[in-house]
């Protein structure tokens, strides 16, 4: 009976310390996702695993999740703003083998236990989202967008084959190494202050949860 007890208070403590971390998180303030959400929803699970990794990134950056523009069907997982440009992150939670090529209309996911499912090319997807972000940040110039396509660990890439210098195609984990080497090898491009105003500018058009919405405009009713 002691050790149930002890198991279920230890339970307690570590659910209360995930609560505490994830509430204080900057994905949770950006994007209103509660904390329940992300273990309903594996979408929404995966793109916060992506958030914690852009944690371990050093230096200064500015970080936004689901950006959509009015009159469009397309929604820009995460930006992240760094001196050296701007990322437009396609978060790919798949499990299977992958094969595509950056040429192609759609790429493809094997499963392991048979059968291939097809998928709109995440790397036409980035582009066509780099286009409308372009239309949003004139001054910026096209140089300073890549396009970053960050799949789930547990897939494996079986063929792809990328030919553009601003697209990468990678697994969640290679993602604090991936910024690292960037930060070696790509020079300083945007000051504090451009950085500032670009999240600034891209801000009113990230989504929020409409439930969270919901609850923070009925709290502040009260």
């Amino acid at each position: 009976m002691m050790l149930i007890l002890f198991f279920l208070v230890l339970m307690g403590i570590l659910f209360a310390i995930a609560l505490y971390v994830y509430e204080n998180s900057p994905f949770s303030r950006l994007t209103g996702n509660s904390f329940s959400t992300i273990w309903t929803d594996q979408e929404i699970r995966f793109l916060y695993r992506v958030s914690q990794k852009l944690k371990k990134i050093n230096g200064q950056y500015e970080v936004l999740f689901n950006i959509a523009f009015p009159h469009s069907d397309r929604k820009i997982d995460a930006l992240l703003i760094l001196r050296s440009g701007l990322y437009i992150i396609e978060a790919k939670r798949m499990r299977g083998w992958i094969y595509g090529k950056e040429t192609d209309v759609q790429w493809a996911e094997a499963l392991e236990r048979g059968g291939m499912t097809k998928f709109q090319n995440p790397v036409v997807e980035s582009k066509l989202e780099i286009m409308r972000l372009k239309d949003h940040l004139p001054e910026v110039s096209k140089e300073l967008f890549h396009s970053l396509i960050v799949f789930n660990d547990q897939c494996s890439f079986k063929n792809i084959e990328i030919h553009s210098s601003d697209v990468d195609v990678i697994k969640l984990n290679e993602l604090p190494e991936y910024f690292s080497n960037i930060g070696h090898i790509k020079d300083d491009l945007l000051t504090t202050e451009e950085m500032k105003g670009i999240a600034n500018t891209l801000k009113p058009f990230m989504e929020k949860n409409p439930k969270e919405k919901a609850s923070v405009n009925n709290v502040t009713s009260l």
